[in-house]
């Protein structure tokens, strides 16, 4: 299987959603409408991706030890980095004794996070990763990852649909589509990314044969920027829902193996997105403490310093992706196999 760039686009226009969403405040907006269905779009996204990269592999012998090293050699360098960026947001405000976190909380988060485990109720936080909370992603993603490890072997498509139909009906009885980000909505996190990974691997099973480039797979991804731009749609959460029980994957199915014009900047936005991902919330934290700090607000910034943080913060993304990751990833990798 080649490079996928229209699931590059999808992803890299996913990551810019949640970057505006996070930063609604520096554009005087009240909030991004639906930005958050994003991490759905990720969830079957990854599915995808590593049901076709992976299940030739399981086959040949790939264990499911192996399998979970790939996956945290893949994540873990970039992540790394935007822990550390939300370590140095929490310690200044420490510092400035401005901050949600006390120093037994901070230090209890900082352990938890670098083994990338939420961090402790007992802490006080309602954050699953307080130092960097779009992480709890990650965990659930880790999660679906080392189920896919386990029983890949017995994953017929009888067992992919009874998983994908209890994870809908789990995810419904929840009530909430943006469930799993918090300790009081953890629960609905297992449903949440069940039910779109798992359906991103059956996508993949049944995936159409590749056709020449064109411009639907961009006409997918403008219709995915619309659906997260939406304003609240009629039916409230169930609006939600249907966006990722049908729209997502409708749109998968119909694009993921059509290549796009201008493949470049589809690849570039793949590139980025998930480094984007990882360090967009702590930068933002950042910023808007400096701000504070001063003794001005971000909205008579606005749009300006909106504008000036989505390019500075796509720019450290594609510096991420092109000097660090890659490099990070070796020598992750080599230390990994030394021991």
């Amino acid at each position: 299987m080649g490079r996928l760039q229209t699931i590059d686009a999808l992803r890299g226009v996913a990551a810019l959603f949640v970057l505006l969403g996070h930063a609604a405040t520096f554009f005087d907006l009240q909030h991004i409408p639906r930005f958050w269905l994003a991490v759905d779009l990720f969830f079957l996204i990854s599915g995808y991706v590593l049901g076709a990269v992976y299940e030739p592999r399981f086959r040949e012998g790939l264990t499911a030890t192996a399998f979970m090293k790939a996956r945290v050699i893949r994540l873990y360098p970039l992540y790394l980095v935007g822990l550390i960026l939300g370590m140095a947001s929490a310690i200044a405000a420490l510092m400035l004794k401005r901050g949600d976190l006390s120093v037994w909380e901070f230090v209890v988060a900082l352990l938890s996070g670098l083994l990338m485990l939420p961090s402790p109720t007992w802490t006080g936080t309602d954050s699953l990763f307080p130092l960097n909370f779009p992480a709890w992603s990650l965990f659930f993603e880790l999660v679906a990852n080392l189920v896919l490890a386990l029983i890949w072997h017995r994953l017929t498509t009888p067992i992919l649909l009874l998983i994908i139909a209890v994870s809908a009906a789990g995810m419904l009885a929840c009530g909430d589509p943006g469930a799993g980000q918090s300790w009081s909505s953890i629960l609905g996190g297992f449903p949440r990314v069940g039910f779109s990974f798992f359906l991103g691997i059956l996508i993949q099973r049944h995936r159409r044969p590749s056709r020449s480039a064109g411009w639907l797979p961009w006409l997918a991804v403008t219709s995915v920027a619309a659906v997260l731009w939406l304003r609240e749609l009629p039916g409230g959460a169930l609006a939600d829902f249907a966006t990722v029980f049908l729209i997502f994957p409708a749109m998968l199915w119909l694009v993921a193996e059509r290549e796009p014009k201008l493949g470049r900047i589809a690849q570039a936005l793949g590139a980025m997105s998930y480094p984007l991902y990882v360090i967009h919330a702590p930068l933002i934290s950042i910023i808007t403490r400096g701000i504070v700090f001063f003794g001005h607000k971000p909205e008579p910034m606005a749009p300006w310093l909106g504008i000036a943080t989505v390019l500075s913060l796509c720019g450290s993304a594609l510096i991420l992706a092109r000097f660090y990751d890659r490099w990070a990833r070796t020598k992750m990798e080599r230390w990994i196999a030394r021991r």
